[in-house]
């Protein structure tokens, strides 16, 4: 008998994979730590892309999705996502104003606004408030990937063994 279990803990994902052999032998327990991704983003497809793009391609796991800047905020607290990835443009509460309370309420994770206008004014203010990446969503999604990397070192390591 075998199954996969996917439990919370403390905003990393605990993978285990259990296999009992029938002659009572004790069991395999094979863990790898997962860490957490909140997507906010106010579009269904953009969520349900970057979603499939993380999971697939990072280490990462999204532990939840929010459509607008309160839902992201509540889901967050909820789940203690390692990172939160915001959409600049949302409704009650854009990706600026989420990011503050966010900040506040979580001081250790670690927050990227991906937006389809990135300007000057965006990226100091994105700055000042505490977010560790701005990106375009007309970048490419191979950048996504590196600055999620480069956010959780652990992570990135455990996928290159």
């Amino acid at each position: 008998m075998s199954g996969l279990r996917t439990t919370k803990q403390g905003g990393f994902y605990l993978q285990c994979s259990l296999y009992v052999r029938n002659d009572w032998t004790p069991a395999t327990l094979l863990l790898r730590f997962m860490p957490g991704v909140l997507i906010a983003d106010d579009n269904a497809n953009i969520r349900v892309l970057l979603r499939t793009f993380i999971e697939n391609q990072t280490p990462f796991k999204v532990c939840a999705e929010a459509s607008s800047g309160v839902e992201a905020i509540e889901k967050a607290n909820e789940f203690l996502p390692d990172v939160v990835l915001l959409d600049l443009a949302m409704p009650n509460l854009n990706g600026v104003e989420a990011a503050s309370v966010l900040k506040r309420a979580i001081p250790g994770v670690r927050l990227i606004l991906f937006t389809m206008n990135v300007d000057g004014l965006g990226r100091s203010l994105a700055s000042a408030i505490g977010i560790d990446f701005v990106l375009s969503k007309e970048e490419s999604i191979t950048k996504l990937a590196e600055h999620l990397k480069s956010l959780i070192p652990v992570a990135a390591k455990e996928a290159s063994v």
